[in-house]
Formats: structure tokens, C-alpha cells, sequence
């Protein structure tokens, strides 16, 4: 393979556009001739349009994007440490129910968030903790505990309500195909308390999970005696 010309006079422009480590030597990507020229033009064009973007010259756009990167680092943590105190703020209403569990809906969270609130939940109570997020039928969840592998309950949740998820022994996470309220009684609590916006729910025992839990005690409670 290779440019085969009669003359080095037709090859015209060489641009190396990429290099990479490839069996112990290195493999160049290269363009040439109108093919270079072209790649230059738009990548000059990328340029221009990106001082324009910036307010900035050609010479100092990498240096007002690194910080334009590191403004954007700050906020987010200052979002962090903001949603965090809103979190604490939810947990002591959450943690005030006598029920067995904890169930929490909230419609905008992230995966992040997920984690993050059910950790805050689990290292206050002993309580198993489902939260949901998300519209219509399409839901994310976390399901934690803190002194309970929380594996095989997350089995029976994600089967009985067409979920996929999966974790470690105090925590999973997931997604699930029901609408806030059907997950929570399901799981075990009141419907009709899910369709409120960041409200904590704890419903009577019974649905999934609880069942599932004594199971898996009095399994346990055998093979230690076994």
C-alpha cells in the first residue's frame, strides 16, 4: 500500500492528521494533496469559529477553554455541596416514619443523585431504602441497606416489574418498568403516596420486598445452623 506517482510533484500537500502505538511501532494517518488542504481549511474554520465563541485569538483558545473547564468544575462542586444539604434536610423527614421501610420518590434525579441519597438514607437507619425517580413508566431506582446484601431483593423487584439492575451487597441500582406508585406498593408500601413530588413514603408491611427479606433471614438462620 502506499502513494504511488510518477513524480513527488503530484503528492502536493502531506498532512499527518493522527499517529497511534500499533504492534510495537507506530501507524500515521496521513492525507494529502486536496484531500490535506481541505482538512486544514476546516479544521481553520473550527478554529475561527471557536474565537468567536470565546471572544478570544487563535494562540489563547486552549487557554480560555481550560478555564471556562475549570469555572464549570467549581460550579458543579458548589451543586454537589448545595444538593447535599437539601438531601440532609430530606433525610431527617424521611427518617421520621415508623414503618419497616423507606420509600422515596423524587421526579428529577441523577444517577449520582440516587447513590448519593440512599447512602446519605442507610448510614442513619438500619431500614431498607427503595428510591425512585423519573415519569410515566420509566424509572430509576436505588435499593440500599446497610447491614442486609440487598442483592437478592433487588432480584425480586427488578423481575416482578420488568427492571434491569444490578449492585453490591448494601447497594443497587437500576431501572424499572412501572409508574412510581405500582413500584412503591409493590415493593410494599402505599400506592396512593407516590404521586407526590419529593415526599417520603412508608406504607404497611407486606408486597415484595419484605416477604422476600423474612426468606432470606430464615435461609440464612439455616445454613448457619447447618
Amino acid at each position: 500500500c502506499g502513494i504511488h506517482v510518477k513524480t513527488t510533484g503530484e503528492i502536493g500537500m502531506i498532512k499527518c492528521i493522527a499517529s497511534e502505538r500499533h504492534r510495537g511501532g507506530m501507524r500515521l494517518t496521513i492525507v494529502c494533496g486536496k484531500r490535506a488542504l481541505r482538512d486544514a481549511q476546516q479544521k481553520q474554520e473550527v478554529i475561527m469559529e471557536a474565537g468567536k465563541m470565546l471572544s478570544a485569538k487563535p494562540e489563547v483558545i486552549t487557554t480560555n477553554i481550560a478555564k471556562l473547564q475549570e469555572e464549570i468544575n467549581n460550579y458543579k462542586q458548589q451543586l454537589v455541596e448545595k444538593t447535599n444539604e437539601l438531601f440532609a434536610y430530606k433525610c431527617r423527614e424521611y427518617l421520621k416514619t415508623d414503618e419497616p421501610m423507606i420509600f422515596v420518590y423524587e421526579k428529577t434525579l441523577t444517577g449520582d443523585d440516587l447513590r448519593r441519597l440512599s447512602l446519605m438514607l442507610t448510614e442513619q437507619t438500619e431500614k431498607i431504602v427503595l428510591i425512585l425517580t423519573g415519569e410515566g413508566n420509566q424509572l430509576k431506582y436505588a435499593l440500599a441497606c446497610k447491614n442486609q446484601d440487598i442483592r437478592p431483593l433487588n432480584k425480586v423487584l427488578t423481575e416482578a416489574l420488568q427492571g434491569k439492575g444490578g449492585g453490591k451487597m448494601g447497594l443497587c441500582q437500576g431501572n424499572l418498568v412501572a409508574t412510581a406508585g405500582h413500584a412503591v406498593f409493590a415493593a410494599g408500601g402505599d400506592a396512593g403516596d407516590a404521586h407526590g413530588q419529593g415526599a417520603g413514603f412508608a406504607g404497611p408491611p407486606g408486597g415484595l420486598l419484605l416477604p422476600a427479606l423474612d426468606r432470606c433471614e430464615r435461609d440464612g438462620g439455616a445454613d448457619a445452623a447447618g
